[in-house]
């Protein structure tokens, strides 16, 4: 995978964000003393923040352009979600992977393990920002087998 889109798949399975709300993150949206990112859900229209870790701040620092951390192929755009999909599809087929993979898999996979660490659909809820709770509890028991399991790329 590129690296920019290796990133943004990783900074989805950190955060649980949608690929489409990560590669418009703006530098601006990023606090590297605080390690705070502020964002608002495309899709909700429902601003939010997280926390990152340290490692996970410095190497979206490193990979910001001048307004977007994702850049695309002009400066002043961002990177497309659908780059980011291109991309996760090649790699799956590369790797031999048969079963379903995509950007949104990372999104599934976050609400899986969070669920795993805190035992809460509440927090999983939360965290996904979804109003019906079923809709996080279908994402929170995906079964990891039959979406593709995804870990860090790199």
């Amino acid at each position: 995978m590129q690296p920019d889109n290796c990133l943004a798949v990783s900074l989805s399975l950190q955060t649980g964000l949608r690929i489409g709300d990560v590669v418009s993150l703006k530098r601006t949206q990023l606090n590297k003393k605080t390690r705070i990112l502020r964002y608002i859900s495309q899709k909700t229209g429902k601003s939010g923040e997280c926390e990152l870790s340290w490692e996970m701040c410095e190497r979206l620092c490193k990979n910001a352009g001048k307004v977007y951390i994702f850049e695309g192929k002009s400066k002043d755009k961002h990177r497309t979600r659908q780059a980011v999909w291109a991309d996760v599809k090649k790699a799956s087929k590369r790797a031999g992977i048969e079963k379903n993979v995509t950007p949104h898999s990372a999104r599934k996979n976050f609400a899986v393990n969070l669920l795993r660490n805190t035992e809460s659909i509440q927090k999983v809820q939360e965290a996904l920002q979804h109003t019906n709770v079923a809709l996080s509890e279908y994402y929170a028991h995906s079964d990891t087998a039959t979406m593709g399991t995804l870990t860090e790329y790199d």
